[in-house]
């Protein structure tokens, strides 16, 4: 037997260590026929395949012959021909039925190719594996067959039901349009038991093999030029959608989080330039912004006539995937991403790609790519893509291979500002280019001075002093304080000591843990820069800073506090939220009203850059709350205030609602006073309304917050305001095309009705009865009901003349 294997690789040059592996049958272990055409009649005969064509009788030309086409071991494979079909008609190839065993795993296959490649074709293509339980089919398993101009296989795997006891599979083409024309062809089938399967994992011998491979320059990692120095730094395939904390520290682009809007903050505020002739900018989803620059991008494909997708599953708007990023606006996970469309192309390597231009400010920085194969456990054949990127002179400066992405991968890169990068994300053969995160770090290095600026986070004199003599300290302090210095005045060159940098590191591991206060201070800090910066290691830098914390205590609440301040405004979120911890420990140690400001400085502080975290900093206020609510209560107003000034202002967050969300939550689930519980059930629901939400979310669920709590309280202290919100939003969310819109204007109805109902007797209620009776009215019109409208306009009247 010979078998042709490609290889690809991340930098194909030099020798290479390779661990082949195959997997085959023999036909002996196939349950199905071999393929070969059935007779003129297309008889269904025991041993054969069989002809199911219902496009003839329709006028469809349709026609099945012996290809010309030679493949390997001589098969002569069969071909399928649809010739300007007249008629959205389908022909069919479908083996005999084969034994097959119960509840056992199987591998089912088809090899292919077709005249065409691409996805968007008006010729459907695909196979299906069939069980049947005697002559009663009981379960199919449906694969969609790519467009490929060569052979291809394309895999089912599977289960068999417990009732089932034979299989067959059936293969087919057909036309979604008319007039059109085209071949495919199939060359083999199968189905066996997955233990069946054999595996070839070496090609003389046991152990891997040694290849010596030689590749074009396009593929070779290309020198930083001085111009636009730029390093791959590395990958990350361990954080995966949790980034929040661990990347951005300037800015970050969620790409089509709200498609399609992308979700973007930090302290840089990310601005879309229009690609389309149009100027200005292109809306987008803030979460948070310090207001210390912007950070202008653009994205395109590579065909002008292309636009990029902004696409979001349809049945996945939600999910708990650790894979997929989390989105700091709503608290929740989403796959999202910009993709190129590329599935309506041919799978011909030659794009349509997806294009990003980014203009990179001032100073060392790292760009950080997520990428996400999604749907990879779905296929047998996973995304391969490639990434180039070109300075402002439109030179290559890095080529890197994103491939086996299916848990999702960072690809981090070194880069120096100010400068304009062109990435191109190739899809080469593969489904569609896709991206899903882009974000900016800073890499600023402190020095190591003898007399250096106050800050909390640098080294002290006397630290210096208690290691300078220290045989563990000495040559790692000497190697940082070199590269430090090549930061400032080389940046090629820095960008370039990846290898420093892992010594330092490595030399200062044991000492991080040492019982010497001042040794262990001084390792830890340098691990935790050299994890900051050019090693790409965030649990690491997660280790590494919560031992400087350890070794390095505060003094009093007033220093913890400058530390997390500190962190914040260089935009380290994930090392903050670790430094709040032993501040609030210490303030807890003061009086009543020292906890107080720390925790609402704490929490406002993480209101808007992570409102999950400020959230959960709720527990702290419960030995507070046995005393005073009201604390707890100001403070979720407060919070509210702060979430309708940022609504209406420049960036339109409201993701501050959140917060006060979990604070009222929690002051409803332990108040034992009624009028406190009320007031929480109804503020809930209003942060829920003027929290942040995508596709009408935050709208559905406040209606579901407003009815529970007229379930629970009819009449409380705000049933009034509540009907009102609910006729509001039920004619909101009563628009064209929505499944439930018919639940939402009886809703809306019983709503506006109550209201009327209770005005004639709390003459307080007239105005928002007048309201509700105007919104059905409008609601009636909008629909199509008119004798419903006129009967809410008589309300109007009679409600306007308090009878």
């Amino acid at each position: 037997m010979k078998f042709l294997v490609q290889l690809l690789h991340d930098a194909p040059v030099g020798r290479v260590r390779v661990q082949p592996r195959i997997e085959w049958i023999s036909q002996g272990e196939n349950v199905i026929p071999w393929l070969t055409l059935p007779d003129e009649k297309g008889a269904a005969t025991a041993g054969e395949w069989s002809v199911h064509n219902p496009a003839a009788p329709l006028n469809a030309t349709a026609a099945m012959a012996p290809s010309p086409e030679p493949t390997l071991a001589g098969v002569s494979p069969v071909s399928f021909t649809i010739a300007a079909n007249r008629t959205k008609g389908r022909i069919a190839l479908g083996s005999s039925l084969g034994a097959i065993q119960p509840d056992t795993d199987y591998v089912a296959g088809v090899l292919y190719k077709s005249d065409r490649a691409g996805w968007g074709s008006n010729l459907d293509k695909g196979f299906a594996v069939l069980q049947y339980a005697d002559a009663v089919p009981v379960r199919a398993h449906e694969s969609h067959l790519f467009e490929l101009p060569f052979w291809n296989w394309e895999l089912i795997r599977f289960r068999s039901e417990e009732s089932a006891s034979r299989a067959r599979v059936s293969l087919w083409t057909r036309g979604y349009a008319l007039s059109q024309s085209g071949t495919c062809y199939f060359a083999s089938a199968f189905i066996t038991p997955k233990d069946k399967l054999q595996v070839l994992n070496s090609v003389t011998s046991a152990e891997p093999s040694i290849l010596s491979v030689s590749s074009p320059k396009l593929d070779s990692p290309t020198p930083p030029l001085p111009r636009s120095p730029i390093q791959y730094l590395g990958d990350d395939r361990k954080t995966k959608g949790d980034w929040l904390g661990r990347y951005g520290n300037e800015c970050f682009i969620l790409c089509a989080m709200e498609s399609p809007r992308d979700v973007v903050g930090g302290r840089l505020l990310p601005k879309r330039r229009w690609k389309d002739g149009r100027t200005g900018f292109a809306a987008t989803s803030p979460v948070w912004t310090d207001w210390k620059g912007e950070f202008c991008y653009e994205v395109e494909t590579g065909d002008p006539k292309e636009s990029v997708r902004h696409w979001i599953p349809i049945n996945e708007l939600v999910t708990d995937d650790p894979r997929a990023l989390r989105n700091p606006l709503e608290g929740r996970r989403r796959y999202a991403s910009w993709d190129d469309h590329g599935e309506t192309h041919p799978f011909d390597g030659k794009g349509p790609d997806l294009i990003a231009t980014l203009e990179i400010p001032e100073g060392l920085h790292r760009l950080t790519l997520y990428f996400i194969d999604w749907d990879t456990w779905n296929t047998d054949r996973p995304r391969a893509q490639r990434v180039l990127i070109r300075d402002e002179k439109d030179e290559l400066v890095s080529s890197s291979l994103i491939s086996a992405f299916g848990d999702g991968v960072y690809k981090v890169y070194g880069v120096a500002g100010p400068t304009k990068l062109k990435v191109r994300i190739q899809k080469d053969c593969g489904v569609a280019a896709s991206l899903s995160g882009i974000f900016l770090d800073e890499m600023l290095l402190p020095g190591v001075d003898a007399n250096p600026p106050a800050n909390p986070l640098r080294l002290d004199a006397k630290d210096l002093e208690a290691t300078a003599k220290s045989p563990e300290l000495k040559q790692p302090l000497a190697l940082y304080k070199a590269v430090q210095t090549l930061s400032q005045t080389s940046a090629a060159e820095f960008l370039s000591s990846q290898g420093a940098m892992r010594q330092i590191a490595a030399f200062t591991e044991s000492a991080a843990t040492s019982s010497k206060p001042g040794l262990a201070r001084v390792a830890a800090w340098l691990q935790w820069q050299c994890a900051n910066s050019l090693l790409v290691d965030p649990e690491g830098k997660e280790k590494a800073f919560s031992e400087y914390l350890a070794s390095s205590p505060a003094k009093d609440p007033g220093a913890a506090s400058e530390r997390v301040k500190e962190l914040l405004r260089s935009g380290e979120i994930g090392l903050a939220e670790k430094a709040v911890t032993p501040w609030l420990e210490l303030a807890n140690k003061g009086n009543e009203e020292t906890s107080r400001t720390a925790l609402r400085e704490a929490v406002l502080s993480f209101c808007k850059r992570d409102p999950d975290f400020a959230g959960s900093l709720v527990t702290q206020t419960v030995s507070l709350r046995e005393k005073d609510n009201l604390f707890s209560l100001s403070l979720a107003s407060e919070l509210m205030e702060i979430a309708q000034q940022d609504a209406q202002g420049p960036l339109g967050s409201s993701c501050a609602n959140r917060v006060a969300r979990a604070f009222y939550q929690s002051l409803e689930d332990e108040s034992t006073h009624d009028a406190l519980a009320d007031e929480c059930a109804f503020r809930i629901a209003l942060a829920i309304q003027n929290g942040p939400g995508y596709y009408m979310g935050n709208q559905k669920a406040a209606l579901s917050a407003y009815k529970e709590y007229l379930a629970r309280r009819p009449e409380g202290k705000y049933a009034k305001e509540a009907r009102l919100a609910l006729v509001n939003l039920a004619a909101m969310l009563s628009r064209d095309k929505e499944p439930n819109a018919r639940v939402y204007v009886d809703v809306a109805t019983r709503a506006a009705s109550e209201l009327v109902e209770e005005s004639a007797i709390r003459r307080h209620w007239l105005g928002s009865a007048y309201l509700g009776a105007y919104q059905m009215k409008e609601l009636m019109t909008r629909i199509g009901e008119t004798d419903r409208a006129t009967e809410w306009k008589e309300v109007i009247v009679r409600v306007t003349s308090g009878n």
